[in-house]
């Protein structure tokens, strides 16, 4: 769910409407007109991979967003789930997945967060027409999508649209397939370790270790390897890169894993990239990603953009590693499929920090600190193992490095966890 912060942070740094997040003026649940106009960007967000955000409050003046807010009756109608679930029902086939929040600014002002969870099965259609006057806002049959082109709701109207929606279908029904194989004990192809490959990547990305700006700035940082086993050069086309990974983007919470800035996009003969300066967002990340399928990600540590660089909060880990191993599963899905994956996280500038909660639901009850500069973890799997359950995956990794601090969390509260903050 989007917190005050992060929405001001994207109406004052980003200004303007994204994919996953739609702005909408203040308006009553129980306006037609306004209400069928909430429906039509909720069909389309749910149809994104990760499903998208609709803030009520926030109106949009010539590409400008303004914030006006909602009265408190409108906050009350907007934040009854049973009522606003029974009339989404009417229009959404199938039927919407949804959380809602009320959300207070720094301002005073109040708005509401509609978090659209994506479809698993089939996309959501539109089930019921509703025009006002000559307008025809809902379209009975209407699969609605966030265009990319520009970021706002429309029918399906190209091949490339139809294509999205139906390749998040497919490679759901394929993680579905591998987990009911693999529960009824069925093996899937492993991998074997005589195929695993590392001096070939190691070459491929020597420019890229060999310079390490966040560690001569002496930051903490994240340091991310993803790769595809065996090693081939042109497991992807040049002219696909781009493609590949922005429909692997990972969207669980406030910022994509990765940003694909492209104002800072990098090309090589192998490669693309981009190093995302800090703005005014406490955000900083560099990436590449290879033919090979290779991915590097770095980024810096939220707390040492905010002027804590001697804690580390236990979401940071959890929540970036979910996503990291989320972004690999997809890739692998993107390209002609390897037959494992390997996914390493290196937390670097690690010494001396404290682990600390950030969460006031949630208390440490005790000093978690680290001694070690490097804390190391890796996942070397067949892909079938990564398809069954990323998030799974991603507890044993975060929790390795926990220990690191001498946190020994149970997969089960790191599950719960991870699972009520992002997968929910």
């Amino acid at each position: 769910m989007l917190t005050a912060t992060e929405i001001e942070q994207h109406i004052a740094d980003i200004g303007h409407e994204t994919r996953s997040v739609e702005f909408k003026g203040p308006g009553s649940a129980t306006n037609k007109y306004y209400f069928a106009k909430i429906v039509r960007a909720a069909l389309s967000m749910a149809n994104l991979r990760d499903g998208g955000y609709v803030v009520l409050g926030v109106g949009e003046v010539n590409d400008t967003l303004i914030l006006r807010g909602l009265t408190e009756d409108q906050v009350s109608e907007w934040t009854n789930f049973d009522d606003l679930s029974s009339k989404f029902a009417t229009y959404a086939d199938p039927p919407l997945s949804f959380d809602v929040a009320a959300v207070e600014l720094t301002s005073g002002a109040h708005v509401t967060v509609l978090q659209l969870h994506s479809f698993t099965d089939l996309p959501h259609l539109c089930a019921k027409a509703y025009n006002e006057g000559k307008e025809e806002v809902l379209r009975k049959g209407a699969l609605y999508v966030r265009n990319r082109s520009k970021p706002e709701t429309s029918e399906v109207a190209s091949h490339v649209e139809m294509r999205e929606v139906l390749t998040i279908a497919t490679q759901n029904a394929l993680r579905e397939f591998v987990a009911t194989a693999q529960s009824a004990g069925l093996q899937l192809q492993p991998i074997d370790a005589a195929t695993r490959s590392t001096e070939a990547y190691d070459r491929e990305s020597e420019s890229w270790l060999a310079v390490n700006e966040y560690a001569r700035r002496q930051l903490g940082h994240w340091d991310i390897v993803i790769r595809p086993q065996p090693y081939e050069a042109d497991r992807l086309d040049r002219d696909a890169l781009e493609t590949v990974l922005a429909q692997s983007t990972v969207r669980l919470r406030g910022w994509p894993v990765p940003y694909i800035g492209h104002a800072e996009m990098l090309n090589g003969q192998s490669y693309i990239g981009c190093d995302i300066p800090v703005r005014n967002t406490p955000h900083e990340e560099q990436w590449r990603l290879f033919t090979s399928g290779q991915f590097l990600h770095r980024r810096v540590l939220t707390y040492d953009l905010i002027g804590k660089p001697d804690q580390i909060p236990v979401w940071e880990i959890l929540f970036y590693l979910t996503e990291v191993v989320e972004l690999a599963a997809r890739l692998s899905q993107s390209m002609i499929t390897p037959m494992g994956m390997t996914v390493q996280a290196t937390l670097r500038g690690a010494a001396g920090r404290l682990l600390v909660s950030d969460d006031p639901k949630r208390h440490l009850h005790d000093d978690y600190r680290t001694s070690d500069s490097t804390l190391t973890t890796l996942i070397d799997l067949p892909v079938s193992e990564l398809l069954t359950d990323p998030g799974a995956l991603a507890v044993r990794m975060a929790k390795t490095l926990l220990q690191g601090f001498g946190f020994m969390a149970t997969d089960e509260v790191l599950s719960d966890y991870q699972h009520k903050e992002l997968l929910s």
